[in-house]
Parts: C-alpha cells; structure tokens; sequence
C-alpha cells in the first residue's frame, strides 16, 4: 500500500516510545506526514504505559531497548486487553524476533518511507506475543 494512500485510512493519535529525542522528532514528522496530528513520546517503559491509559494510541512505534526499560515489555503491557498496530524500530532486534515473531520491525537507521511502508503494514497485522 502506498503512504498516501494511507492518509485517509489511518486514525490521528500516535504513541512513540523512543528514549533518543533526534529519532522520535523523525518519527513524529514521518507519522505527521502520513496524517497522524497528536503524538505522545515516551522515553521510559513506564511512562510508555501510563500516556496509553490517559489516551489510548492508535498507532505505537516502540525501540525495542530503551535506557530504562524495555520498548517491548511497555508494547506487552499496553496491548495487553487492546489490538493496537505497532512498528518497532531498533538497532537490535533479536529480542523483539523471539519475543514477538509476526512484530513489523524497522531498522534503525531508518529512512521516512521505511516507517511509511512499515505502518501500512503494521495496520493490517496484530501481533502475538510468546510466552517466555
């Protein structure tokens, strides 16, 4: 699917869990170009949960590693009782590989359209997590 053609289709709120403020300011402006207009970032697993229960996101990009915490455990607790499309976006992603096998996973580093195509995808898939 094209990016524009996902501008009609996607909902507005987006929640990025991203502990590096560089790379969240180039997924915020990526997603705002998709049509996404109010964002929350995160830089700690906790604080990741919290902003989803004040307001519940309809897009979460994650890192998979976060200096206080983990992209994936906040990604875990957060679509617990929720389908919430999710992008990871890591340099390592051997933990998200074992830990959630049908994740839409960007490298980092990343360009716009990879996050562009990647949401697309993310959109049509839910994700499962393994029990470990």
């Amino acid at each position: 699917m094209h990016p524009s053609e996902l501008h009609a289709r996607i909902a507005v709120h987006a929640l990025i869990i991203e502990d590096d403020f560089l790379i969240s300011e180039l997924i915020q402006e990526s997603l705002g170009e998709l049509g996404y207009t109010s964002f929350d970032v995160a830089h700690r697993e906790e604080e990741a949960v919290a902003l989803a229960e004040e307001r519940c996101p309809e897009l979460i990009t994650a890192d998979g590693r976060l200096s206080d915490g983990s992209g994936v455990g906040a990604v875990r607790s957060i679509c617990q009782n929720r389908q919430i499309p999710v992008v990871f976006i890591t340099g390592d992603k051997s933990d998200i590989v074992q830990t959630v096998p049908d994740a839409v996973i960007v490298d980092k580093p990343f360009q716009s359209w990879d996050l562009k195509e990647a949401v697309g995808v993310a959109l049509t898939r839910r994700i499962t997590f393994r029990q470990m």
